[in-house]
């Protein structure tokens, strides 16, 4: 309880295997002081409450194996593809078909309240190849059918898609979250942290 608030705090548990949810709060509207509190969280969950914050812990180990499972690598011609996560930054190596390795960076960044912003650049091939490396990017873009993304740069609000895996399953509706805004995005080595808070949105 805060100020005459009530709010529903969901405990540190796993999604998937590598995606562990460390926090998850939301405000229960409209809700009468004194209310039962032995009949605990449950008779809250058919309220549409209003997502106040949450927090993501994503090991690098499975970002490395799903990312490059939601590719059409075959389709574009890369054999091979892995990332590592590096402070601040994924360090990816792959091999063209014919046999070129190559590597690249990839960083992420908030674009505007909601949605990341993920970036390709300083991509390098080794060896003869038919593609330079000014086109991996082109690649790996062309590789994401589905994404939206402007050249080598991919656009997208994971939110919606989070809120509807985590919540459902477990008898709650999907909360409301036009206030909430992204607050911490970090990449260091082995994890990525992402967080969503109301108290970065405006009035």
């Amino acid at each position: 309880f805060e100020a005459s608030q009530a709010y529903v705090c969901l405990q540190r548990k796993a999604m998937s295997p590598g995606v562990v949810v460390t926090e998850l709060a939301m405000e229960v509207p409209e809700v009468r002081f004194p209310f039962d509190v032995s009949q605990g969280a449950s008779q809250f969950q058919r309220r549409l409450c209003e997502l106040a914050r949450l927090e993501l812990a994503i090991d690098g180990a499975t970002l490395s194996d799903q990312i490059p499972r939601a590719l059409d690598l075959a389709g574009v011609g890369i054999e091979h593809l892995e990332l590592v996560l590096r402070s601040g930054f994924a360090e990816g190596a792959g091999r063209l078909a014919g046999g070129a390795p190559f590597t690249f960076k990839m960083g992420a960044e908030p674009l505007g309240d909601r949605e990341l912003n993920v970036v390709i650049y300083d991509a390098r091939v080794y060896g003869p190849s038919s593609v330079p490396a000014a086109g991996i990017p082109g690649l790996l873009a062309r590789a994401a059918a589905g994404w939206r993304k402007s050249g080598s740069i991919f656009h997208f609000d994971p939110l919606p898609t989070l809120l509807r895996r985590i919540l459902p399953q477990r008898g709650w509706k999907i909360p409301g979250a036009e206030r909430t805004r992204l607050a911490r995005l970090e990449l260091k080595a082995g994890e990525v942290r992402v967080a969503w808070d109301r108290a970065h949105a405006g009035p």
